[in-house]
């Protein structure tokens, strides 16, 4: 069995980040603005951040990655369960932020504004493909692998608190944390690392999308408002608002959830416990 040091390996990789940030920094004025946004820079800074660490961790344990990642085949009828769960988990996520967005400044709202000049199609690669398959393997593959022997809830809310952690901002802690114990239970019940990539890549991607969608609206009601008075959306309206779509779609991912674990449980004979 495999011994339980996905806390220690999350102390490397938070060392490890810690100095290469202080490294960026230093060699940041060298740097054209436009590099440090463009999506390329993106996915090369993910993989460096993530994925070397993982690397030089596996190379000191002498430890294939293999050994650590779920595999079992996702198939159709999870692939549909796992997207229909990101879709109705949508609000909860916007619920999320848009209540710490109350207390404190929406750091990938801001950063989605300063890369609008991107295409769509690279941002999708460096905000969704990229995260999803780089922090999943790394968080529900290769860390939730080292608790082997303790009860899954817990491994579950570990993972999510060490991915908030890992975000290290206030704004994105919270729906990190979220975001990552639901992946973890996908990752588990399925025994497949897909599941996680999957449901990763929907949410982040959908996020591009509507960020886009807005940001053109709001630019179309900005020239609408030469004819007529705009109205006021306040933060507290975004969140009476989200709520009640929450609201709304609750029963049906709370639907889809039961049918997505009883489906498991069937398919490895009652192994696919959630305890």
């Amino acid at each position: 069995m495999i011994k339980s040091n996905g806390t220690l390996f999350f102390l490397f990789l938070v060392v490890f980040q810690f100095l290469m940030t202080g490294l960026f920094l230093s060699v940041r004025h060298l740097l054209p603005e436009a590099i440090l946004l463009s999506p390329v820079f993106l996915m090369v800074w993910m993989v460096v951040m993530f994925l070397l660490p993982l690397a030089i961790w596996l190379g000191i344990k002498k430890e294939r990655l293999s050994l650590h990642m779920p595999n079992a085949h996702l198939g159709a009828v999870n692939t549909l369960l796992v997207l229909g769960i990101s879709f109705f988990l949508i609000p909860f996520m916007a619920l999320i932020a848009s209540v710490t967005t109350l207390f404190t400044p929406n750091v990938a709202a801001d950063f989605m504004e300063q890369t609008q000049a991107h295409s769509l199609w690279l941002m999708l690669l460096a905000v969704a493909v990229a995260p999803a398959v780089v922090e999943e393997v790394v968080f529900r593959g290769y860390i939730q692998s080292q608790y082997l022997n303790w009860p899954f809830w817990c491994v579950a809310v570990m993972n999510g608190f060490l991915f908030g952690l890992i975000h290290m901002n206030f704004s994105q802690f919270f729906y990190a944390f979220f975001m990552g114990v639901i992946f973890a239970y996908m990752v588990h019940l399925t025994r497949s690392i897909w599941a996680g990539i999957l449901s990763h890549f929907f949410l982040n991607a959908v996020n591009v999308v509507m960020f886009r969608v807005l940001s053109w609206a709001a630019d179309q009601r900005a020239e609408a408002d030469v004819l007529y008075e705009s109205v006021e959306i306040t933060p507290v309206d975004t969140v009476i608002s989200v709520g009640i779509i929450a609201l709304i779609f609750a029963p049906f991912l709370v639907l889809l959830w039961y049918r997505f674990v009883a489906y498991n449980r069937r398919r490895f004979g009652g192994a696919g416990d959630c305890s």
